[in-house]
């Protein structure tokens, strides 16, 4: 009797112990672990589904980090966006070197924005919920061809370096692999958290001479052409928005989200805040990245601009559905806007259910400390003042 050929996810590995995958399962759905598990306990898969599924995010992190899993599955959903977890999960060396499986919802279809932004993750695949035996099948098999061979190959192998805390072996061989991929995202991300750890216990001036060579890192990930010539990112930025286009992009999410958290990090809000910008505009203005934006015009004290950003979150249909979705909160933070910029009718209208808005904000505004006698007026009350009496003249 003729053997049958080697799919791909059995040529994933020989060893049963590295064909383990972890169900990230989200919180307002019900489980889909028995399905999962029966598919990829398929022969022609030879895989399983670890039985110790989890909505806890620090699980599944645990789980990949120590080498019990190889390949995280994580199900989307309105209260925990899939684009927030990857967000979250970049930020970990490991994690942002682990292929994952998104389970999208099924309203996402290939022309919308959630699924455009998913992806333009390197390490991520994506399957629609209600999908068949043999849909799951065919793209398992594809995600592995692309795992079994090229960079993604190697990639696989400094994840499991530094699993094993391998660090020596692990630098060693991200060299090797950037001399043949230079700006290959997976690769500059790895290389921007190699860099990272190289800072503890570095000088302040090393620190600071690395802030810039992470950042050149992260960009030669977005911008292949970066290497050309030192350039300031509001330059870059200039030239792509120009008629010639001098450099190329693909704007991957991989190395533009960790970036901007990176910038925000190290108090470079203004660049953080045209990459923010320009990526949300790319993307057709993905949730995940308004963020970042309401953050930077806050802190550099622009908080006028972050109005519409704050109302388009406010706005999300998802906000209605449970008050335990990461915009739930908006419209609080959106009325403190409001009040702090002097924009009194703006505030009531956006509370019509609550006539007594105004009378709140008034009292918790003047109101002292206990024990404390405040009679004289802060800065920052005189600065609202100002900008009423500005409004009324105009």
């Amino acid at each position: 009797m003729q053997q049958q050929p080697m799919t791909e996810m059995e040529r994933w590995s020989r060893d049963k112990s590295d064909r383990v995958a972890f169900y990230l399962k989200a919180p307002d759905q019900s489980s889909q672990f028995l399905t999962l598990n029966q598919i990829f306990c398929d022969p022609r898969l030879g895989w399983s589904v670890d039985g110790s599924f989890s909505e806890n995010e620090d699980v599944a992190v645990a789980k990949i980090v120590t080498g019990e899993a190889s390949l995280l599955i994580l199900e989307d959903s309105k209260v925990r966006p899939a684009m927030e977890v990857l967000q979250k999960l970049l930020r970990i060396d490991v994690m942002a070197l682990t292929p994952i499986l998104v389970i999208a919802l099924g309203e996402e279809r290939e022309q919308s924005t959630s699924y455009r932004c998913l992806k333009a993750f390197s390490n991520v695949t994506v399957i629609h919920r209600g999908f068949s035996r043999d849909s799951l099948y065919r793209a398992l098999n594809e995600m592995a061809k692309e795992w079994n061979g090229g960079p993604l190959k190697g990639i696989r192998l400094l994840a499991k370096d530094l699993k094993q805390r391998k660090n020596e072996m692990f630098a060693v061989r991200l060299q090797q692999l950037l001399q043949i991929y230079p700006d290959h995202s997976l690769l500059t991300l790895a290389e921007a958290h190699r860099l990272r750890r190289s800072e503890e216990g570095a000088s302040i001036f090393q620190q600071q001479k690395n802030i810039r060579r992470i950042e050149r890192v992260l960009l030669r990930g977005i911008f292949p052409e970066i290497e050309e010539q030192p350039i300031r990112l509001d330059e870059i930025l200039r030239s792509i928005d120009s008629e010639g286009r001098r450099y190329k992009t693909r704007m991957e999410l991989t190395c533009a989200l960790p970036l901007i958290d990176f910038y925000i990090e190290h108090g470079l809000l203004r660049e953080a805040l045209l990459l923010a910008k320009f990526a949300f505009t790319a993307y057709g203005h993905p949730h995940v990245l308004a963020m970042p934006i309401i953050q930077c015009l806050l802190l550099l004290n622009q908080a006028e601009e972050a109005i519409p950003y704050l109302r388009y979150l406010d706005s999300c249909k998802e906000r209605q559905v449970s008050a335990a979705h990461p915009y739930g909160d908006m419209r609080d933070i959106l009325n403190r806007v409001y009040y702090a910029c002097g924009m009194i009718h703006e505030l009531v209208a956006n509370n019509p259910n609550k006539p007594d808005i105004l009378t709140h904000f008034r009292r918790a505004w003047h109101e002292s400390p206990k024990g404390v006698d405040h009679t004289h007026r802060t800065l920052h009350q005189d600065i609202v003042q100002q900008l009423r009496q500005k409004r009324t003249s105009a």
